[in-house]
């Protein structure tokens, strides 16, 4: 079982576990076609092989990931999507704009498609103090500021897209996570270090069976913490 920190697991969610209104914008469709559209060799190559018996410090760790982790760090976008008026806010053009939508959801789509191996790659992040950008934006109207949100680390936001990645094999949703309290009920419930162990013990299983594992994991967490 994938240990916890004694915590009731994911209380924000009550175990709907993508609990996110579909985007009805049309540039969304727009922007999803196109990076579905392009050729395997016009996206991010996610799933180049991790060299072996290497030492990774962390400016080493994110070139493994061929400009991955920099294009999710442009989730901003999700908030112009809502209110343009922040085009201002973010200093962008309604141009800038249109790129960078297209370089978000063409690396959410490669970061969903890559194979398994990423979930190694993404290990490497384990002691990573350095500030994260790839998860979660705040928005700017937000009137509550939650105190990951400050200081959200490498080593914290990598725990979202590991849990998002194998949760995408249940339900075939490719979505980041970035409802605040289904982010901090990651965080704040698992290590990376005991999500690496899970994961080294369960490398056989089929990430269909894993997903569904992980699911069972949390519930049996959720209703012994409720009782």
């Amino acid at each position: 079982m994938l240990p916890v920190k004694g915590m009731p697991a994911f209380r924000h969610t009550q175990y709907n576990l993508y609990m996110i209104k579909p985007m009805r914008n049309v540039l969304i469709i727009f922007v999803i076609c196109f990076a579905a559209c392009q050729s395997p060799g016009e996206r991010q190559d996610s799933t180049a092989k991790v060299p072996e018996q290497e030492i990774f410090t962390a400016s080493k760790i994110e070139p493994l990931f061929g400009g991955l982790m920099d294009s999710l760090s442009c989730n901003f976008v999700l908030h112009i999507i809502k209110d343009t008026a922040l085009l201002d806010f973010y200093k962008k053009s309604r141009e800038d704009f249109l790129k960078d939508s297209i370089v978000y959801f063409n690396a959410v789509a490669s970061f969903f498609n890559a194979d398994r191996q990423i979930l190694e790659k993404l290990l490497l992040f384990q002691g990573d103090s350095a500030k994260c950008n790839w998860v979660s934006s705040p928005s700017p109207y937000s009137s509550t500021i939650r105190a990951w949100e400050i200081n959200l680390r490498n080593e914290e936001g990598v725990k979202v897209l590991i849990y998002d990645y194998i949760m995408h094999h249940c339900d075939g949703r490719k979505k980041i996570t970035t409802s605040p309290g289904l982010i901090e009920d990651i965080i704040e419930t698992f290590t990376l270090k005991d999500m690496k162990s899970w994961i080294a013990a369960n490398k056989n299983k089929p990430l269909k069976v894993l997903c569904t594992k992980l699911q069972d994991e949390i519930a049996k967490q959720f209703y012994s913490e409720g009782k």
